[in-house]
């Protein structure tokens, strides 16, 4: 018994930290996405944000050729059929200004930069139904990265809105 504790001790350990020589290695040098550096450069101070609203339902299977750079985070959720209703972009600075659009027979979406860091921004992202709040969550979101907000009632399935935050 005391064997097969040991054994299980040593195999979490090194499940926990890895192959010895793991720990001691210099991770590779991070680049960002090829898309991030063909792009204009953004100023200092501000967060360029993309906000896609995607309608999302069941039925005859169909994927927006708009949302194909998606489809592998799409994939996680139950909804075969997914079409791009409207998107926003602009440039948000930190703690001032915010992104604002209505999404077409749905919730108007407001987003502001409550902080940045070199390698993520807090997102504060509200939903509104008329002058009913139906969220208000704060998320990290990694630069060059993107955070899926899904779930309010849209149409015949659910709203998706994918944020994208690039600095």
């Amino acid at each position: 018994m005391r064997v097969l504790f040991r054994a299980l001790a040593l195999a979490l350990s090194l499940a926990l930290v890895g192959p010895v020589g793991t720990a001691l290695a210099d991770p590779p040098p991070r680049r960002p996405p090829a898309q991030a550096q063909t792009k204009r450069p953004v100023p200092a101070g501000k967060v360029e944000v993309r906000i896609l609203a995607v309608a999302a339902s069941e039925g005859q299977a169909h994927m927006d050729p708009q949302l194909r750079h998606l489809v592998k985070h799409l994939a996680y959720l139950r909804h075969d059929r997914y079409e791009l209703v409207t998107q926003k972009r602009g440039m948000v600075g930190t703690g001032a200004g915010e992104l604002e659009f209505r999404v077409q027979d749905g919730p108007r979406v407001v987003v502001n930069i409550r902080e940045m860091s070199a390698d993520r921004a807090k997102v504060r992202v509200r939903m509104f139904r008329g002058q009913n709040k139906v969220v208000d969550t704060t998320v990290a979101i990694q630069n060059h990265g993107t955070f899926i907000l899904a779930g309010p009632k849209y149409r015949d399935g659910i709203l998706i809105l994918p944020i994208r935050v690039d600095y």
